[in-house]
């Protein structure tokens, strides 16, 4: 954090499993459910920006957060992910 960098879960997991994952590793625990930002707004990207992450996302809702932070907030956006279903974002992200 004194560093400038923020981090936020995006995972297609359960908001629940979410929650808790974040509290046991010390992460902001303000998940949101996936489906609070797939209408394209300025709101949804504030969201995006000011939320501790996403729960039971789509594949193309990581993308869309990623989008969202480099095109809205110039953003340098890393993106970490263990499936086929990350690479949307991964190929999106300036560090994948």
């Amino acid at each position: 954090q004194a560093a400038g960098i923020d981090v936020k879960m995006v995972t297609g997991d359960h908001l629940n499993i979410a929650r808790e994952t974040a509290r046991i590793v010390g992460m902001s625990t303000q998940i949101l459910p996936g489906e609070t930002i797939r209408e394209a707004s300025y709101t949804r990207d504030e969201l995006i920006r000011d939320a501790g992450g996403f729960a039971q996302v789509l594949p193309r809702d990581k993308r869309e957060v990623v989008l969202a932070l480099q095109s809205r907030y110039d953003l340098v956006v890393g993106m970490t992910g263990d499936g086929v279903n990350d690479a949307p974002a991964l190929s999106a992200a300036q560090c994948g």
